[in-house]
């Protein structure tokens, strides 16, 4: 589907504070980006000319680092040929945008972090940005989605639904009503807002991530809907199809259809999901994630695994560390 709009608008805004970094625990600071984020919004609306005539204000909204450049691409590809919604990426540096994809617009806000939310996952180290999606209450509606998913149907009809709908987790927790967070769609509000970053100051987040925070802070006001519009790749769940008839938006959870090296041995039963996610790939985007993967097995850790990288390493001595820079620097140079 093509964008209603005659040429391919590009924006990209900065949420200017004094640290790259808000910690969750100190509510003056988060409240404020949650301001300025707003402001944005109204800038961007203003500038593009977003809404004209009185349209409603309706948006998807992804949450992008640079670990998921390749998800990112695969989602904007595969969201413009369901949906010409105009899209807002939160991202913590400006991110590459596909040349075919139009009418997407970045904002750069500072990480969110919690330190006392323990997680067992690199790629959770950023999680807790999600949380910025609350602050965009200039829209009326938004359709949040992970950047490991990809659109098979359209989901617009969830802009026509009332209250925040989530979609259930059935992989770890299948008999309990939790949710997973990888799919929100909700009317962003002041009062949402601000319950949810005031009920933060105490939650304590069981799998060191958004999911389990989120889980405590709307446990009351989320209403579950029909699991195709968030269905987890996993075996759980596959082991009893062999189709994705019926899925809106497919959820790549633990492996990531970019990575080459599995996680779980399970795997290899879902590499035709995988497929369907390099199917939204360019012949020059595929080539280039291939000269990826061979170079990525020449630098092969214990077991398969790639080694941490810097920020890996600056990240875990940040979380044990209270020293000066001066020590992280040291016990780097040592580790390395």
């Amino acid at each position: 589907m093509t964008s209603e709009h005659s040429h391919a608008r590009r924006s990209i805004s900065v949420v200017k504070t004094t640290n790259a970094r808000c910690m969750l625990s100190d509510l003056d600071e988060t409240m404020s980006v949650c301001e300025s984020l707003a402001a944005m919004i109204e800038e961007i609306i203003k500038r593009e000319a977003l809404y004209a005539d009185g349209a409603r204000r309706l948006a998807f909204v992804g949450v992008a680092t640079p670990e998921y450049q390749w998800g990112l691409v695969v989602w904007l590809r595969s969201l413009r040929k369901t949906s010409d919604k105009p899209v807002l990426l939160i991202v913590t540096r400006e991110m590459a945008i596909p040349d075919d994809i139009e009418d997407v617009h970045q904002i750069v806000a500072p990480e969110l972090r919690e330190e006392s939310f323990v997680y067992d996952r690199a790629e959770f180290r950023n999680v807790m940005n999600k949380f910025w999606i609350f602050a965009l209450t200039p829209l009326e509606r938004i359709i949040y989605v992970d950047m490991d998913c990809v659109f098979l149907r359209s989901v617009d009809d969830l802009f026509e639904r009332d209250g925040i709908l989530v979609c259930p987790d059935y992989v770890q927790t299948r008999d309990t009503r939790r949710f997973n967070s990888g799919v929100i769609a909700f009317s962003p509000s002041t009062a949402l807002r601000d319950h949810v970053f005031a009920v933060a100051q105490g939650v304590k987040s069981d799998d060191g991530g958004d999911q389990g925070a989120l889980n405590i802070i709307l446990r009351d006001r989320v209403t579950f809907i029909e699991e195709g519009y968030n269905l987890l790749r996993h075996y759980h769940y596959f082991s009893a199809r062999s189709d994705t008839e019926g899925v809106s938006i497919l959820h790549y959870i633990v492996k990531k259809p970019w990575e080459w090296r599995h996680r779980e041995k399970p795997d290899a039963m879902l590499v035709a999901l995988d497929d369907i996610w390099t199917t939204f790939l360019t012949r020059d985007e595929l080539l280039r994630l291939v000269a990826e993967w061979r170079r990525g097995m020449f630098h092969l850790g214990p077991r398969g695994h790639s080694p941490p990288t810097l920020v890996d390493r600056i990240d875990r001595l940040e979380r044990r560390i209270s020293g000066s820079t001066a020590t992280i620097r040291l016990l780097l140079g040592l580790a390395v």
